[in-house]
Parts: C-alpha cells; sequence; structure tokens
C-alpha cells in the first residue's frame, strides 16, 4: 500500500483542490476583464484602408482627390459605424443576459451582419466614386495600397 497517512491525503488533496478553485477564480477574471480603449483594442475590421491611407498611397499633389470623393459620404458613414457598434453592444448584451434565449441572439447576430453590410455598401461606394476620379497609374497605386492593407490588417481586428 502507500506509505501517506488518510489524514496526510486529504490535506493534500484539499490543499490541490484549493489551489485550482484559486486558479480557476484568476482565470476567470483575466478572461472576464474588458479591453481598455486603445489602438490595440479590438474594433470592427475594415474592408478598406483608412482614407488618411488612400491618400498616402497616391502621390502628394493628388491627395486632396481622396477627401473630394469620399467628403458627401462621411457623415453616413460614421451614422452607420455606430448603429454597427450599437448591433455588436447588443449582441454582447444578449450573451450576457442571466437567461439565454437563442432567438434574440439569432435576431441581434442578424442585425450585425445587416449593418456590417450596409457600412461596407457605403465605404465601398466612397471606393467607386475616388476610383473614377483616378488616372490608370493612380488606381494601380490605390490597388497596392488595398492589397498592402489586407495583408497586414489594423493590430487588434479579428
Amino acid at each position: 500500500m502507500s506509505a501517506l497517512s488518510t489524514p496526510f491525503r486529504i490535506a493534500l488533496l484539499l490543499s490541490v483542490s484549493l489551489n485550482l478553485l484559486l486558479a480557476a477564480a484568476l482565470a476567470g477574471l483575466v478572461w472576464r476583464q474588458p479591453p481598455t480603449a486603445s489602438a490595440e483594442a479590438p474594433g470592427p475590421q475594415r474592408s478598406l484602408p483608412d482614407p488618411r491611407g488612400l491618400e498616402r498611397a497616391l502621390p502628394p499633389e493628388r491627395r486632396g482627390i481622396v477627401r473630394e470623393a469620399l467628403q458627401g459620404q462621411r457623415r453616413e458613414l460614421m451614422a452607420s459605424a455606430r448603429a454597427l457598434r450599437d448591433a455588436r453592444s447588443q449582441v454582447q448584451a444578449v450573451l450576457q443576459a442571466p437567461e439565454f434565449d437563442a432567438s434574440e441572439l439569432a435576431a441581434a447576430l442578424a442585425e450585425v451582419r445587416a449593418r456590417e453590410q450596409a457600412t461596407a455598401e457605403i465605404a465601398h461606394a466612397g471606393l467607386l466614386r475616388l476610383a473614377e476620379r483616378l488616372e490608370p497609374h493612380e488606381r494601380a497605386l490605390l490597388a497596392d495600397g488595398i492589397q498592402q492593407h489586407s495583408r497586414h490588417p489594423r493590430r487588434g481586428a479579428r
């Protein structure tokens, strides 16, 4: 048999159990901690680079064309992005609710998809307006900038 006494085995088992409980509690705290608001925090993934990135892809004398092409959609895009953030917050609220409702989650996720689609349509319309104003070699520079963005998305984007 074993050389360990019964009281020693019980104490060892309690010690291991307490350590596992503390480790699980600590892991739970770390996992549930909300991300800090910073450039590193995940945000909505973009299907296009930031307008400043589009400007940098063009020669300095032609960079104003980006602002001109995107100027009319700025408010609409900002409102759409706000609605997308709100829809994502609703998904989070449904997931954190004490009682899970699968139909509520399905509806919230459908709203996120719809808002993502609407936001992408606005951004893509701006890209189309911009591309129509560019010379062929400038469109090639723009395409290179978009390709580079897709290889190296914003840090924290999922």
